[in-house]
């Protein structure tokens, strides 16, 4: 098997299994499909308006590169949002605020592994 294949099946065993752990079977926190569209259009959107100054040696580094600022920008664009609905001490600015920062886990997660499996 490809030394990718089994690095990116050690990553997510680690980092799905703890995240089970920690939260106790609650994982649903960390699941947002629209985190996921919002990194996959904006970074892929970022990369492919770049595509023809692209070598092909480099995609993967690129898609890095745009996924996690996707994500930093997925995390603004969720404050933001929140921001203006909630109080500081009110239980949904902790449930807004975590859901607000996801964006940023997925695009280091997803650039890391677009960088490997891309990196030639």
């Amino acid at each position: 098997m490809d030394n990718k294949v089994i690095g990116l099946i050690i990553m997510l065993t680690v980092l799905f299994g703890l995240t089970y752990m920690v939260t106790q079977g609650d994982v649903f926190g960390f699941i947002s499909a629209e985190s996921v569209v919002f990194i996959l259009g904006v970074g892929g959107g970022m990369t492919y308006m770049r595509k023809h100054k692209i070598n092909d040696d480099e995609l993967g580094s690129v898609l890095n590169e745009n996924f996690v600022l996707a994500g930093w920008l997925g995390a603004l664009v969720g404050l933001i949002t929140m921001l203006p609905n909630v109080g500081f001490g009110d239980e949904n600015f902790r449930i807004g605020l975590s859901y607000a920062i996801l964006p940023i886990l997925y695009g280091y997660v997803l650039g890391k592994i677009a960088h490997a499996f891309l990196e030639k």
